[in-house]
């Protein structure tokens, strides 16, 4: 039953009836807030007969709510979206990186929308803030590093603040190893190596790396900072987590419809992908035939398969046969910071696939794969069997930075384009489709859900074979 609750004025005069009703409690137990409203009292009316209507309203009021028609008039677009984030992280239906993305966009989403009420929010609103993430963009931090930082890990020069873990080590006469601060540092040990032969890296990179070793970031690192223009591919990421959010509000009846369905969004011109010619493959194969055993099977791993970093790092040998030519992809390596480097299920049940290797390949996982168990048999205990066909010296996963740091190292030696593992992807689907491969095929190769993915993302190639029809029609019919 409603809770009805009589206020009155500095005179003492009934002025209304504050109303509540219980609203239930949550998952875990604790008690929602309550459904709120106020009854306001005519001056003409008598005592009686405002406390009748006052019970009456709060009958009808108590039934609206129970029955989804009323709506928490006070809770805002971030509680609201944080509630939402919250139940979806705790049922398991948002993958770690997916959520930790999402996290990302609300730092620039609440401070702009987050303090309007559900209610209030407008497509006005979306449609200003679509235009401020086109015209404002976002800076870029980077971090160069100073030739203090080698002189630093080198010498064991440590600041009164660094890492006990660190300092422990520098006690016994240890090396400051790559690994050591990565892990104290809870980065990759390739993001350090990076770090560590000069190159650039991300900003926030560098000051967990300075805090460990207890100096301030500008003591190591000379911050650079670019004005940098949001892709059509993040603007629609802000969009897209706004819409879900009030999608799910429609659903609960909080609001009458998804604002972000009606709001308008920049033009966008669409990029191309990137990805390698022919030749340029052939000069990155010769490339990889330089590298250690390892390295250069991942290397035509990323040239044959047109499987994603993280599916090829997520291969166990059990999902090599050998004898059909066959790989079955069925998890991904991925890193964040928090979790660091940890395993998953793939994008999307379609990613869950089969895919055919040449000839030439396979024979390359063979000797590899006899390489592998020498190598385990020669460390003897030291490096867990556990079943990876990429992984790292005690069996472990490999990061999937580590991929992009050997890239790198191949790209410079060899004076290549810019390599970079997702281009492998597109270099593959480009090739298929210019050799005129159904739709269907490529995007069941690739793993789209959809074959309108596949198609959306190669339209350029797509719209070049059409154009290569209509020639071919010109000489056979003329």
């Amino acid at each position: 039953m409603a809770n009805i609750q009589a206020k009155y004025n500095k005179d003492g005069k009934l002025i209304s009836y504050r109303i509540r009703v219980f609203r239930g409690r949550d998952e875990s137990g604790k008690q929602l807030k309550p459904y709120v409203t106020t009854f306001k009292i005519e001056p003409t009316w008598s005592a009686a007969t405002a406390e009748k209507k006052a019970r009456n309203f709060a009958a009808n009021y108590e039934r609206d709510c129970k029955e989804g028609k009323v709506t928490d008039n006070r809770q805002t677009f971030r509680s609201y979206a944080e509630y939402v984030l919250n139940e979806k992280e705790r049922a398991g239906v948002l993958k770690k990186s997916t959520l930790a993305r999402y996290r990302d966009l609300t730092r620039r989403i609440y401070p702009e929308i987050g303090s309007i009420k559900l209610k209030d929010l407008r497509p006005q609103h979306l449609t200003n803030f679509y235009g401020q993430l086109q015209e404002l963009g976002s800076i870029d931090r980077t971090a160069k590093p100073k030739p203090t930082l080698s002189k630093v890990v080198d010498e064991k020069r440590l600041g009164l603040s660094a890492h006990q873990q660190i300092i422990d080590a520098v006690a016994e006469g240890k090396k400051i190893s790559r690994e050591l601060i990565a892990k104290c540092a809870n980065i990759s040990s390739s993001t350090v190596s990076l770090m560590l032969r000069g190159n650039e890296v991300k900003a926030d990179k560098a000051e967990a790396v300075a805090v460990v070793l207890g100096y301030k970031v500008e003591q190591l690192f000379k911050i650079i900072e670019k004005n940098k223009n949001l892709s059509a591919k993040t603007i629609n990421e802000y969009h897209g987590l706004i819409s879900s959010i009030l999608a799910q509000a429609e659903k609960e009846m909080l609001v009458p419809y998804n604002a972000a369905s009606k709001a308008i969004l920049p033009k966008i011109h669409k990029k191309e992908v990137d990805f390698y010619q022919p030749e340029q493959i052939k000069k990155i194969k010769e490339a990889f035939d330089k590298e250690q055993l390892r390295w250069r099977v991942l290397g035509y791993m990323l040239v044959y398969t047109g499987a994603r970093r993280g599916e090829i790092l997520g291969l166990h040998w059990t999902d090599v046969d050998l004898d059909n030519n066959q790989i079955f992809l069925r998890r991904n390596v991925l890193y964040n910071s928090k979790d660091g480097v940890y395993v998953d299920s793939l994008k999307t049940d379609s990613s869950v696939r089969v895919l055919y290797l040449p000839k030439n390949v396979m024979n390359m996982l063979v000797t590899y794969k006899q390489w592998q168990e020498e190598e385990i048999r020669r460390l003897n205990g030291y490096r867990a069997d556990n079943g990876y066909v990429f992984a790292t010296e005690k069996g472990e996963p490999l990061n999937p930075g580590t991929v992009a740091s050997w890239l790198e190292r191949v790209e410079k030696k060899n004076d290549l384009p810019h390599l970079h593992a997702h281009a492998f992807r597109h270099s593959l689907a480009s090739t298929l489709i210019s050799e005129h491969m159904d739709d269907t095929t490529v995007s069941k190769i690739l793993g789209h859900s959809q074959v309108s993915t596949t198609k959306d993302i190669y339209t350029h190639i797509i719209d070049a074979n059409k154009k290569r029809g209509a020639e071919i029609l010109e000489n056979i019919y003329k």
